[in-house]
């Protein structure tokens, strides 16, 4: 029972990635650090796919409208259990709840589930789909193979780029930009 609650208490990005951790460049290491609560804000530019079945997926899983140069402001609330990121993107939020599922990061986002493999290199970490679930039906992963996620830093800032295509679909919602404490 000590050893689950010391795991437990490691913050959830450095559970995940062990020794790869510390590689890390500092501005990543803060926001995952496991602060109990965070509020970071800054500018992202959003680009979000056209189309009834793109506009229904998006209305499903909050993804923001198209938008350049928007005010972004994040609040990450952090436990034992994992992390929930509350995201602003001009007034249009989107909440997702992030955890340890076997040793992938699990992103429940609206009616999805996503199971994500984090790697690190030089300049941040890398998303990559390897499992999803819809309504709690399994989807092939590989439909997801266009989906990715990544951390790092410009101009000494926080950095994020997201981009999420479906075959058959296209583009669903690519937004990136930059965060910073308040």
């Amino acid at each position: 029972m000590a050893a689950l609650s010391q795991s437990a208490s490691i913050p959830l990005f450095k559970r995940l990635l062990g020794a790869s951790f510390e590689k890390l460049p500092a501005p990543i290491r803060r926001v995952h650090d496991g602060r109990a609560r965070k509020v970071l804000s800054g500018r992202c530019h959003i680009a979000r796919g056209a189309g009834v079945l793109v506009q229904l997926l998006g209305w499903a899983s909050s993804l923001p409208r198209s938008g350049h140069d928007l005010p972004v402001k994040v609040t990450f609330l952090c436990n034992a259990e994992g992390e929930t990121w509350s995201r602003d993107f001009a007034g249009q939020p989107m909440r997702s709840t992030l955890t340890d599922r076997d040793g992938c990061l699990e992103e429940a986002l609206g009616p999805a589930r996503f199971r994500f493999a984090l790697s690190v290199d030089e300049s941040g970490i890398a998303w990559r789909v390897v499992g999803i679930r819809v309504l709690g039906v399994p989807l092939p992963a590989a439909w997801f193979k266009a989906v990715t996620a990544r951390q790092s830093v410009r101009a000494g800032r926080y950095a994020f780029d997201v981009r999420a295509e479906l075959p058959w679909i296209g583009l669903l919602v690519h937004y990136c930009g930059w965060l910073e404490d308040e």
